[in-house]
Order: C-alpha cells, then sequence, then structure tokens
C-alpha cells in the first residue's frame, strides 16, 4: 500500500507508538517499526493475515478493528496480545476508521500506546519544567523585577458553599480600604487567587499586582529584590543599582506570599517600611516615599509563629488588620463540584480533548479528603484528562489512594429521606435545573428522577 508513499512509511516507522494500517476485511496492510518491536515480529507476520486470524491462534484477546468494521466508531481500548516470545503485552488502543464516499469503512488506523512509557516522559518533562522554572528565579537577581509581577487573567474565585461566599463578600469589602490583609489557610487553598480578587476590586486595579514569594529566594537575595540597591552596594550587584519590590509596588497592591517564612533581620526592616512608609535601599541612607496596599498570605498561623518567637508581635499585629482565613477544600464540599467542571472544561480546552466525568467520579470526588487542596484537584483532574483512554472518566481510571469510601452506618429511613431530598435539590441547582444532566450527576434515570421529584414534591 505504502510503496507509492516511501516517506510516508518512513515517517510512521519513526514514530514511537504502535501504527497498523488495515483494510475492511481487518487484513493487514501495514504495520511500523515500534509495532513489531512491540511484539518480537517481523511484517511478513502480519501482512496479507487478518485480526482474524491472530484471535484464532490466541495472539489476540479481542481485536479494536473488528470492533471499529461492526460500529463504524472510533474504539479506543485496553490491547493485549502473546509477543512472538509467548510474553502477554498490554497496549492502549485507539483505532480509528477511514470511510469512502458511500460511508463504508475502507480503512482502519489503529494506534498502540505505551502507558508506563508516557506516564515516565511526562513525568520527566515536568521534572525539566521544574528544574528550567527554577534556573529562572535564580536569575531574578540579574533581571528587572517586574518578573515577579502578573496580571491576573483568571476569572472571580468558584464560591458555591457558604463559607467561600462569606469570605469573598468580606474580601470585597475589604478591597474598598487600605487596611492591610492577611490571607491564612492551608497550602493549596487559593490564597493567590483571593489576594488577585482583592485587588481587582480595589482603587488599585488599573495597576498589575506586584508578588513574591518570601520562601522562594536565599535571605541574601530575599533583601535586594524587596528592598533594591544601589549601584556598588555589593559584589555582583548591577552597575545601575536596582529598584526593589516594595517600591516598585507604588500605587499598586504588594502581596507577599508566605509571610511567615521571612528572616527575622527582614522582618524589623518591613515593620520600618510599614510605620515611615519609606523605603531604604541596600546600600543607601536616603529613604524614598513609597505608597502601597499590603496583602501578606501565611499557610500556618502566624499567632503561633509569635509565640514561638519566629515571627516578630508587633509587625504581626501590623498585618493583621483585617484577617481572612480560606477553608481547606474538605470544608467548602459544595465547591468540589463546580472546581471540577472548571479544571475539566479548562484542561479540555488545553489539550484539543472532549471528556466528562461519571456521576460515581463526583461522588468519590465529594467523599475524598483532598489534604492538598484545589491545587491537588487541579493536578487531579489534569491527570484524568491527560492520561484516561476513554471520552468518560470513570471509576476505575481512580488512583488507589482515592478509590477507599469508608461505609456509613445505614441511617433512619426519616434522615434517609431527608438526605435524599436535599441531595436531589442541591443537584438541580448545580446542573441548572436541566433534568436530565440532574439524573446523570445522580447516577439514576430520568424516570427514576422523575418519580423522586413528584415524591418530594420539588420542581
Amino acid at each position: 500500500m505504502l510503496q507509492s508513499m516511501p516517506e510516508l512509511g518512513n515517517v510512521l516507522d519513526n514514530l514511537n507508538f504502535g501504527i497498523t494500517i488495515i483494510d475492511s476485511t481487518g487484513r493487514y496492510l501495514f504495520v511500523n517499526k515500534t509495532l513489531l518491536a512491540y511484539t518480537g515480529r517481523s511484517r511478513k507476520d502480519y501482512i496479507n493475515r487478518t485480526v482474524y486470524d491472530f484471535i484464532r491462534d490466541g495472539i489476540y484477546d479481542k481485536s479494536a478493528a473488528d470492533m471499529v468494521l461492526r460500529t463504524k466508531q472510533i474504539v479506543s481500548r485496553l490491547h493485549t496480545s502473546v509477543s512472538a516470545s509467548g510474553e502477554k503485552i498490554t497496549r492502549l488502543t485507539t483505532a480509528s476508521p477511514i470511510f469512502n464516499d458511500q460511508g463504508d469503512v475502507v480503512f482502519i488506523v489503529t494506534a498502540l500506546v505505551d502507558v508506563d512509557l508516557v506516564n515516565q516522559n511526562y513525568a520527566q518533562a515536568k521534572a525539566q519544567m521544574a528544574a528550567q522554572q527554577s534556573i529562572q528565579a535564580g536569575a531574578q537577581q540579574s533581571v528587572p523585577h517586574s518578573k515577579f509581577s502578573a496580571r491576573s487573567n483568571t476569572a472571580s474565585p468558584i464560591a458555591e458553599s457558604p463559607e467561600m461566599k462569606t469570605l469573598l463578600f468580606n474580601a470585597k469589602q475589604a478591597a474598598k480600604t487600605e487596611s492591610a490583609i492577611l490571607l491564612q489557610g492551608e497550602s493549596g487553598t487559593g490564597k493567590e487567587v483571593v489576594a488577585r480578587y482583592i485587588h481587582e476590586h480595589s482603587a488599585h486595579s488599573a495597576k498589575e499586582m506586584v508578588a513574591i514569594n518570601c520562601a522562594s529566594l536565599p535571605e541574601s537575595l530575599l533583601e535586594a529584590e524587596l528592598f533594591g540597591y544601589e549601584k556598588g552596594a555589593f559584589t555582583g550587584a548591577l552597575s545601575s543599582g536596582k529598584v526593589g519590590i516594595i517600591e516598585s509596588a507604588q500605587d499598586s497592591t504588594l502581596l507577599l506570599d508566605e509571610v511567615n517564612s521571612m528572616p527575622l533581620s527582614l522582618q524589623a526592616k518591613l515593620l520600618r517600611v510599614l510605620e515611615t512608609k519609606t523605603i531604604l535601599r541596600v546600600g543607601s541612607v536616603k529613604p524614598r516615599p513609597v505608597n502601597f496596599r499590603l496583602i501578606s498570605a501565611a499557610n500556618v498561623d502566624l499567632a503561633l509563629c509569635v509565640r514561638d518567637g519566629s515571627f516578630r508581635a508587633d509587625l504581626f499585629y501590623r498585618l493583621d488588620v483585617i484577617p481572612l482565613t480560606l477553608p481547606p477544600l474538605r470544608k467548602r464540599k459544595k465547591d468540589i463540584v463546580p472546581l471540577a467542571n472548571h479544571f475539566l472544561k479548562m484542561y479540555c480546552e488545553q489539550y484539543s480533548l472532549n471528556k466528562e466525568f461519571s456521576p460515581k467520579v463526583y461522588q468519590a470526588l465529594l467523599q475524598y479528603d483532598w489534604p492538598g487542596n484545589i491545587r491537588e484537584l487541579r493536578n487531579f483532574v489534569e491527570r484524568m484528562v491527560v492520561m484516561s483512554s476513554s471520552d468518560v472518566v470513570k471509576i476505575r481510571h481512580f488512583p488507589q489512594e482515592m478509590l477507599y469510601i469508608p461505609v456509613a452506618p445505614e441511617p433512619h429511613p426519616v434522615a434517609h429521606a431527608m438526605e435524599e431530598r436535599e441531595q436531589i435539590e442541591e443537584a438541580l441547582k448545580l446542573n441548572g435545573g436541566h433534568r436530565e444532566n440532574t439524573a446523570r450527576y445522580l447516577g439514576i434515570s430520568r424516570r427514576t428522577l422523575q418519580y423522586k421529584l413528584k415524591k418530594y414534591n420539588l420542581k
């Protein structure tokens, strides 16, 4: 088939996943080198033989190509076969039909992927990206500090739970003032997102918010980044000197993330800035006036840090004018499904995929404690979108550590009825009153939903 197109055959041979081309009778027309390496067979073992020959000989359990011929649809499944050495090998297989003008399947192209290899390559790529970001962060000492700033391109924080609605209401009220705000909460709860929400509702929204993570740089670099320095202040300093992060936040908002990581010596200097509204660059004796709105964030209780002596009490009281505590995700269950759907849509668009979660997936998401909070949920959704083989991500795709769901005792019938009514009301709300989507979300048929709506007198 590919004799007249040697270039295409060469391209397919150099792909790192197995490729086969099969005709409408199930006969192999082409197999690439990667597939031959998977199976330990030669091309003559395939060409002019059919998938049915392989099933008859016990080499295949089933054939995705046969399923395509019967359904005329793309098929993705785990394909198990026996190699030439007798070893069982399993690959993720996607078989796609090619039609003629009459709508008949004339060819099937299959792609066999080694999922373990994909996972390994994915992990290596992420590690390389993290290493590169670390190198770039270390190079900040020689580039303008504005690299720390980034205008938010996200929408308002997702808040369906009473806890988050109350928090955002208070945050919006605080945004109208110039008072210092202290955001506290576990890692991954979205403190920077809330900080940007406050900034965007403040009088400083026309300018970019300036943010720095106080734990990202060693003390020697952190002082120079925060306060800036004059030319010749120290060995390696830029000949032109440098404007500090605080000074660059003039007439804007400054976010000091993980402020609990700031060394005591710098805490004293920050306190003086807040009290005098002036900044003193490293190597300078001339104070410079500054005016900015300060938001601090900490992933620990700063009051406890004051108690153990790692944080200054006087600075704590200056930062803690308006305290806002972000609840962990396990205490705002009503936000889990909207957040999951938000990340699902985001990653489907990013990777040009079309996937959705099954009702059982949503049930498991709601019963998991999410120790890593929103960051863990976001990473989990990305992993499911990237690594799942089917359009509907089912419960079997979950990591094992998330499959344990304790069995609750059977509730009293009256309590059970009240709980069921509340679940249906909540599902209707989450799905905008759409009955078919609500039934799918609850894992029941639409007819059953109709019966329960009538039973509980719900509209």
